[in-house]
């Protein structure tokens, strides 16, 4: 491929992207492309002309969206795939159900904390972990006071334990699963996944409640859907095309 970016460059022409395994040539000519075509065979490659773009954005080594010169949108990467931004921004096609719905992973496990209601403020579990933290070291160097916050003097290690164990209600949900969003006070769960005995919020939900869809589906809670999350994904596609030129001139 180094080869093929080097000979592409000394014809004249201007690279947008090159991989392991794909080219992008501006202003592309139909002799520029049989000279791929043909020059990957050499290497024991088969290449395809994939498509002509009228124009394209690619704002990293991952994601870019693009209109062929027949009119129809594509997008490559996590950003511009999602269903809500790219019916959004790009086809606007009819949004549905699904497009509602987004599909988390983790290697360890995911759990739902259905928190809402007896939680703690966050400052104040902090504040508690902090002071279980400086106990478990009390325990070990005999010179540690018996407590750190003033606040929990009187408040015994099983005391603090429990106020966190009774802020928290995990359902153990699996190791992938598909959530939607939903909107503070409609019974929604901060969605965690667990690593040796401790919860993290599951990358990219931190901020919002989510339920299984499957359970928004069958409870009926469609209307309880938090759309600010996927209004804040397609605003954030926005800015990263906004970066490289004016983003209603580029869709229009």
């Amino acid at each position: 491929m180094k080869t093929l970016q080097d000979e592409v460059t000394r014809r004249g022409y201007d690279i947008v992207a090159i991989k392991t395994d794909s080219i992008k040539i501006a202003e592309a000519t139909q002799d520029i492309i049989d000279f791929c075509l043909d020059f990957a065979k050499k290497y024991g490659y088969t290449f395809e002309h994939e498509a002509t773009y009228e124009k394209m954005c690619q704002t990293n080594d991952a994601d870019y969206v693009a209109k062929t010169t027949e009119g129809r949108w594509t997008a490559t990467g996590k950003q511009f795939q999602i269903p809500y931004v790219f019916k959004s921004l790009f086809s606007h096609e009819q949004i549905t159900f699904d497009d509602k719905c987004g599909s988390f992973q983790v290697k360890s496990a995911l759990y739902l904390d259905m928190n809402e209601g007896i939680a703690l403020e966050e400052s104040v579990e902090k504040a508690i972990l902090k002071e279980l933290e400086y106990r478990d070291k009390r325990d070990v160097v005999d010179d540690f006071i018996g407590y750190k916050n003033p606040a929990f003097k009187e408040v015994s290690d099983d005391e603090l334990r429990s106020m966190i164990d009774n802020s928290h209600n995990y359902i153990f949900v699996g190791r992938v699963g598909q959530f939607c969003p939903i909107t503070p006070g409609c019974g929604g769960g901060l969605l965690m996944r667990e690593q040796n005995g401790n919860y993290y919020a599951a990358t990219g939900t931190k901020g919002y409640r989510w339920l299984e869809s499957e359970m928004v589906r069958e409870l009926g809670k469609e209307d309880d859907i938090d759309l600010n999350y996927y209004r804040k994904l397609v605003d954030e596609a926005v800015k990263s095309i906004s970066q490289y030129g004016d983003f209603e001139a580029f869709v229009a």
